[in-house]
Protein backbone atom coordinates (compact mmCIF):
# COMPACT_ATOMS: atom_id res chain seq x y z
CA UNK A 1 0.00 0.00 0.00
CA UNK A 2 2.86 2.40 0.77
CA UNK A 3 4.51 1.77 -2.59
CA UNK A 4 1.20 1.87 -4.47
CA UNK A 5 0.38 5.24 -2.87
CA UNK A 6 3.38 6.74 -4.72
CA UNK A 7 2.08 5.50 -8.06
CA UNK A 8 4.34 2.47 -8.19
CA UNK A 9 3.08 -0.93 -9.37
CA UNK A 10 4.12 -3.62 -6.86
CA UNK A 11 5.14 -6.96 -8.39
CA UNK A 12 4.92 -9.91 -5.96
CA UNK A 13 7.68 -12.54 -6.07
CA UNK A 14 7.12 -16.05 -4.73
CA UNK A 15 8.94 -17.10 -1.55
CA UNK A 16 9.83 -20.49 -0.11
CA UNK A 17 11.61 -21.71 3.03
CA UNK A 18 14.69 -19.69 2.00
CA UNK A 19 12.86 -16.44 1.34
CA UNK A 20 12.50 -14.76 -2.03
CA UNK A 21 13.02 -17.07 -5.01
CA UNK A 22 15.53 -14.78 -6.66
CA UNK A 23 15.68 -16.86 -9.86
CA UNK A 24 12.18 -15.53 -10.60
CA UNK A 25 13.56 -11.98 -10.86
CA UNK A 26 14.85 -12.69 -14.36
CA UNK A 27 12.83 -10.62 -16.80
CA UNK A 28 11.38 -8.32 -14.13
CA UNK A 29 12.40 -4.80 -15.04
CA UNK A 30 11.61 -3.18 -11.70
CA UNK A 31 13.72 -0.34 -10.31
CA UNK A 32 13.34 -1.27 -6.64
CA UNK A 33 13.19 -4.51 -4.66
CA UNK A 34 11.96 -4.61 -1.06
CA UNK A 35 13.22 -7.65 0.87
CA UNK A 36 13.58 -8.98 4.42
CA UNK A 37 16.49 -11.39 3.82
CA UNK A 38 17.56 -11.91 7.43
CA UNK A 39 14.11 -13.18 8.43
CA UNK A 40 11.48 -13.11 5.69
CA UNK A 41 8.19 -11.79 7.02
CA UNK A 42 6.04 -13.64 7.80
CA UNK A 43 7.29 -17.13 6.89
CA UNK A 44 10.69 -16.66 8.52
CA UNK A 45 13.04 -17.86 5.78
CA UNK A 46 16.69 -16.73 5.88
CA UNK A 47 17.98 -15.92 2.40
CA UNK A 48 21.11 -17.98 1.64
CA UNK A 49 24.28 -16.34 0.38
CA UNK A 50 23.78 -17.59 -3.19
CA UNK A 51 20.40 -15.89 -3.46
CA UNK A 52 21.80 -12.71 -1.94
CA UNK A 53 24.42 -12.50 -4.66
CA UNK A 54 21.76 -13.31 -7.27
CA UNK A 55 19.57 -10.46 -5.99
CA UNK A 56 22.47 -8.00 -6.08
CA UNK A 57 23.38 -9.10 -9.61
CA UNK A 58 19.77 -8.47 -10.67
CA UNK A 59 19.96 -4.99 -9.12
CA UNK A 60 23.17 -4.20 -11.00
CA UNK A 61 21.74 -5.45 -14.28
CA UNK A 62 18.60 -3.30 -13.89
CA UNK A 63 20.30 -0.26 -12.30
CA UNK A 64 17.89 -0.86 -9.43
CA UNK A 65 18.00 -0.32 -5.69
CA UNK A 66 17.33 -2.93 -3.02
CA UNK A 67 15.70 -1.98 0.29
CA UNK A 68 17.03 -4.39 2.90
CA UNK A 69 14.65 -4.30 5.87
CA UNK A 70 16.71 -5.84 8.66
CA UNK A 71 13.96 -5.54 11.25
CA UNK A 72 14.98 -8.25 13.75
CA UNK A 73 18.42 -9.57 12.78
CA UNK A 74 19.57 -9.40 16.41
CA UNK A 75 17.68 -12.61 17.14
CA UNK A 76 19.38 -15.79 15.91
CA UNK A 77 18.99 -19.10 17.71
CA UNK A 78 19.83 -22.20 15.68
CA UNK A 79 21.71 -20.68 12.75
CA UNK A 80 24.83 -18.67 12.09
CA UNK A 81 24.34 -15.09 10.89
CA UNK A 82 24.49 -14.48 7.14
CA UNK A 83 26.19 -11.28 5.93
CA UNK A 84 23.64 -8.57 5.17
CA UNK A 85 23.19 -7.50 1.58
CA UNK A 86 24.62 -4.12 2.51
CA UNK A 87 27.99 -5.68 3.36
CA UNK A 88 28.07 -7.71 0.13
CA UNK A 89 27.43 -4.86 -2.30
CA UNK A 90 30.16 -3.09 -4.23
CA UNK A 91 28.16 -0.44 -6.06
CA UNK A 92 25.87 1.24 -3.50
CA UNK A 93 22.67 -0.46 -4.64
CA UNK A 94 21.40 -1.34 -1.15
CA UNK A 95 19.35 0.90 1.14
CA UNK A 96 19.74 -0.62 4.59
CA UNK A 97 16.84 -0.18 7.03
CA UNK A 98 16.77 -1.08 10.72
CA UNK A 99 14.97 -0.32 13.97
CA UNK A 100 15.43 -0.54 17.72
CA UNK A 101 11.76 -1.33 18.28
CA UNK A 102 12.54 -5.04 18.57
CA UNK A 103 15.44 -4.63 20.99
CA UNK A 104 14.45 -1.79 23.32
CA UNK A 105 10.78 -0.89 22.98
CA UNK A 106 8.19 -0.39 20.23
CA UNK A 107 7.29 2.83 22.03
CA UNK A 108 10.69 4.24 21.01
CA UNK A 109 9.91 4.99 17.39
CA UNK A 110 13.54 5.19 16.31
CA UNK A 111 14.75 3.60 13.11
CA UNK A 112 17.74 4.20 10.90
CA UNK A 113 18.77 4.14 7.25
CA UNK A 114 22.11 3.62 5.56
CA UNK A 115 21.73 5.02 2.06
CA UNK A 116 24.05 5.39 -0.94
CA UNK A 117 25.84 8.76 -1.10
CA UNK A 118 23.85 9.96 -4.12
CA UNK A 119 20.60 9.51 -2.18
CA UNK A 120 21.59 11.15 1.11
CA UNK A 121 20.36 14.63 0.22
CA UNK A 122 17.11 13.26 -1.20
CA UNK A 123 16.40 11.27 1.95
CA UNK A 124 17.31 14.18 4.22
CA UNK A 125 14.90 16.43 2.34
CA UNK A 126 12.14 13.83 2.46
CA UNK A 127 12.67 13.48 6.20
CA UNK A 128 12.32 17.21 6.70
CA UNK A 129 9.06 17.26 4.78
CA UNK A 130 7.58 14.24 6.55
CA UNK A 131 8.76 14.73 10.16
CA UNK A 132 10.72 17.67 11.51
CA UNK A 133 10.49 16.65 15.15
CA UNK A 134 12.49 13.49 15.77
CA UNK A 135 12.93 12.79 19.50
CA UNK A 136 16.30 14.36 20.33
CA UNK A 137 16.49 13.27 23.98
CA UNK A 138 15.74 9.64 23.14
CA UNK A 139 18.36 9.63 20.35
CA UNK A 140 21.00 11.10 22.67
CA UNK A 141 20.21 8.49 25.31
CA UNK A 142 20.45 5.74 22.71
CA UNK A 143 23.79 7.09 21.47
CA UNK A 144 25.17 7.04 25.03
CA UNK A 145 23.90 3.49 25.50
CA UNK A 146 25.63 2.36 22.30
CA UNK A 147 28.90 4.13 23.05
CA UNK A 148 29.08 2.72 26.58
CA UNK A 149 28.55 -0.87 25.42
CA UNK A 150 25.32 -1.07 27.39
CA UNK A 151 23.22 -1.57 24.28
CA UNK A 152 25.20 -4.62 23.19
CA UNK A 153 24.92 -6.13 26.67
CA UNK A 154 21.20 -5.46 26.69
CA UNK A 155 20.73 -7.14 23.30
CA UNK A 156 22.57 -10.26 24.52
CA UNK A 157 20.34 -10.44 27.59
CA UNK A 158 17.13 -9.92 25.62
CA UNK A 159 18.23 -12.51 23.05
CA UNK A 160 18.69 -15.05 25.84
CA UNK A 161 15.28 -14.25 27.37
CA UNK A 162 13.51 -14.46 24.04
CA UNK A 163 15.32 -17.70 23.32
CA UNK A 164 13.79 -19.10 26.50
CA UNK A 165 10.34 -17.87 25.45
CA UNK A 166 10.79 -19.45 22.05
CA UNK A 167 11.77 -22.81 23.56
CA UNK A 168 8.74 -22.64 25.85
CA UNK A 169 6.41 -21.97 22.93
CA UNK A 170 7.87 -24.73 20.76
CA UNK A 171 7.77 -27.21 23.64
CA UNK A 172 4.17 -26.34 24.50
CA UNK A 173 3.12 -26.69 20.86
CA UNK A 174 4.82 -30.09 20.57
CA UNK A 175 3.17 -31.26 23.78
CA UNK A 176 -0.30 -30.05 22.81
CA UNK A 177 -0.39 -30.85 19.10
CA UNK A 178 2.41 -33.30 18.34
CA UNK A 179 2.77 -34.02 14.64
CA UNK A 180 -0.60 -32.46 13.78
CA UNK A 181 1.06 -29.11 13.21
CA UNK A 182 4.05 -27.80 11.27
CA UNK A 183 6.15 -24.96 12.68
CA UNK A 184 7.99 -22.65 10.30
CA UNK A 185 10.51 -19.85 10.78
CA UNK A 186 11.58 -20.70 14.33
CA UNK A 187 15.33 -20.33 13.74
CA UNK A 188 15.31 -16.55 14.08
CA UNK A 189 13.19 -13.54 14.94
CA UNK A 190 10.40 -13.09 17.47
CA UNK A 191 7.57 -15.10 15.95
CA UNK A 192 6.83 -18.45 14.38
CA UNK A 193 4.26 -19.61 11.85
CA UNK A 194 2.18 -22.60 12.91
CA UNK A 195 0.24 -24.62 10.31
CA UNK A 196 -2.66 -26.75 11.54
CA UNK A 197 -2.81 -29.73 9.19
CA UNK A 198 -6.25 -30.87 10.32
CA UNK A 199 -7.98 -27.48 10.10
CA UNK A 200 -9.06 -26.43 6.59
CA UNK A 201 -8.70 -22.77 5.70
CA UNK A 202 -12.47 -22.49 5.46
CA UNK A 203 -12.57 -22.67 9.29
CA UNK A 204 -10.42 -19.60 9.88
CA UNK A 205 -13.29 -17.33 10.90
CA UNK A 206 -14.74 -20.00 13.18
CA UNK A 207 -11.38 -20.50 14.87
CA UNK A 208 -10.78 -16.78 15.43
CA UNK A 209 -14.25 -16.25 16.87
CA UNK A 210 -13.96 -19.26 19.17
CA UNK A 211 -10.54 -18.08 20.34
CA UNK A 212 -11.85 -14.60 21.02
CA UNK A 213 -14.64 -16.09 23.11
CA UNK A 214 -12.00 -17.93 25.14
CA UNK A 215 -9.98 -14.76 25.69
CA UNK A 216 -7.30 -15.56 23.12
CA UNK A 217 -6.31 -13.30 20.23
CA UNK A 218 -5.11 -15.02 17.06
CA UNK A 219 -3.31 -13.61 14.02
CA UNK A 220 -4.04 -15.43 10.75
CA UNK A 221 -1.38 -15.68 8.08
CA UNK A 222 -3.75 -15.75 5.11
CA UNK A 223 -4.26 -11.93 4.94
CA UNK A 224 -0.49 -11.55 4.47
CA UNK A 225 -0.48 -13.43 1.17
CA UNK A 226 -0.80 -11.66 -2.16
CA UNK A 227 -4.41 -12.17 -3.09
CA UNK A 228 -3.92 -13.32 -6.68
CA UNK A 229 -1.29 -15.93 -5.87
CA UNK A 230 -2.63 -17.82 -2.89
CA UNK A 231 -5.98 -19.11 -4.17
CA UNK A 232 -5.96 -22.89 -4.18
CA UNK A 233 -2.55 -23.11 -2.51
CA UNK A 234 -3.33 -22.50 1.17
CA UNK A 235 -5.58 -25.34 2.24
CA UNK A 236 -4.98 -25.22 6.00
CA UNK A 237 -5.12 -22.72 8.82
CA UNK A 238 -1.90 -20.86 9.55
CA UNK A 239 -1.20 -18.61 12.54
CA UNK A 240 1.53 -16.05 13.15
CA UNK A 241 2.47 -16.48 16.80
CA UNK A 242 4.70 -13.92 18.51
CA UNK A 243 6.19 -14.55 21.93
CA UNK A 244 8.48 -11.65 22.88
CA UNK A 245 5.85 -9.73 24.87
CA UNK A 246 4.68 -12.74 26.90
CA UNK A 247 5.85 -14.41 30.07
CA UNK A 248 6.64 -18.11 30.22
CA UNK A 249 3.39 -18.79 32.05
CA UNK A 250 1.35 -16.74 29.57
CA UNK A 251 2.81 -18.75 26.70
CA UNK A 252 2.03 -22.07 28.38
CA UNK A 253 -1.49 -20.97 29.29
CA UNK A 254 -2.11 -19.55 25.83
CA UNK A 255 -1.20 -22.84 24.13
CA UNK A 256 -3.47 -24.71 26.55
CA UNK A 257 -6.37 -22.46 25.57
CA UNK A 258 -5.48 -22.80 21.90
CA UNK A 259 -5.54 -26.60 22.15
CA UNK A 260 -9.05 -26.49 23.60
CA UNK A 261 -10.24 -24.05 20.94
CA UNK A 262 -8.78 -26.10 18.10
CA UNK A 263 -10.43 -29.24 19.46
CA UNK A 264 -13.75 -27.40 19.66
CA UNK A 265 -13.49 -26.34 16.01
CA UNK A 266 -12.33 -29.79 14.88
CA UNK A 267 -15.20 -31.52 16.67
CA UNK A 268 -17.61 -29.37 14.70
CA UNK A 269 -16.19 -30.43 11.34
CA UNK A 270 -18.51 -32.57 9.18
CA UNK A 271 -17.75 -36.26 9.66
CA UNK A 272 -15.43 -35.67 12.61
CA UNK A 273 -15.66 -38.37 15.22
CA UNK A 274 -14.65 -36.19 18.17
Amino acid sequence: QVFASTGASPIPVTVDEDGMKTELLAGIGARLAYVTPSHQFPLGGVMPITRRHQLLEWARHNSAYVIEDDYDSEYRYDINPVPPLHSLQDDGAVIYLGTISKTLSPMLRIGYLVVPPELQEVFATAKQFSDRHSPVAEQEALACLIESGGYESHVRRVRRLNGERRETLLGALRHSFGDRIAVQGAEAGLHVVVWFDELPRSRETTLVEAARGAGLGLHLISPLYERQSDEGHIDRVGLVMGYAALSIRQIEKGVEVLRAVVKQVQDALPGHGG
